[in-house]
């Protein structure tokens, strides 16, 4: 299950979205919710949650505002973006914060269903992505010291250039540079 939170200044779209999106089913819980920006910004470290799902214009911090703080705070953390305004100029800064979608008010349950379903997808796929690399990461971190023997042996037996000696002891994290060796 991916953790959402609702941030929206009118308490009757918080509502509504909980009594008709069956988010559970879905794959997402509603881990908390916010009336603003600023007290978003407060829940977020806390919960930390997967997506927010939020609205632009709030009082006290604007939806756009609260984004760039929480990208700050939780870099993973993704957004989707309810607006009732159709304006370019919000769309463009939605998706310069890697916004998942721009959705404009009012929308439909079956509509954002959709949406949700989509979302969760690629949620999927970049959570294996991570997973995968986070599983090289500890493979390459595993053969290190394997990788370390084997770049010096070359070394010693004559068998590696000097600019591939290099790289490669940056990347081994070797550091070749000695007044001497033995």
């Amino acid at each position: 299950m991916y953790k959402l939170m609702l941030v929206d200044d009118e308490s009757d779209i918080r509502e509504g979205l909980r009594e008709i999106i069956r988010f559970e089913e879905l794959g997402f819980t509603v881990v908390g919710e916010a009336k603003n920006g600023i007290e978003a910004l407060q829940l977020v470290e806390g919960l930390s949650p997967d997506v927010i799902l939020t609205d632009i214009r709030m009082p006290m911090m604007d939806g756009l505002t609260m984004c760039r703080e929480i990208k700050k705070r939780l870099p993973t953390a993704r957004f989707i973006i309810l607006s009732g305004y159709d304006d370019f100029e919000y769309a463009q800064q939605a998706i310069e914060l890697n916004s998942m979608r721009y959705l404009l008010k009012p929308i439909s349950s079956v509509e954002f269903t959709k949406i949700l379903e989509s979302v969760r997808v690629t949620l999927d796929e970049e959570f294996d992505q991570r997973r995968d690399l986070t599983a090289l990461r500890h493979n390459f971190e595993a053969s290190l010291p394997l990788l370390r023997e084997m770049l010096l042996s070359s070394l010693v037996s004559g068998n590696m250039g000097v600019e591939a000696a290099v790289q490669s002891a940056r990347r081994y994290d070797i550091d070749l540079e000695a007044e001497r060796y033995v």
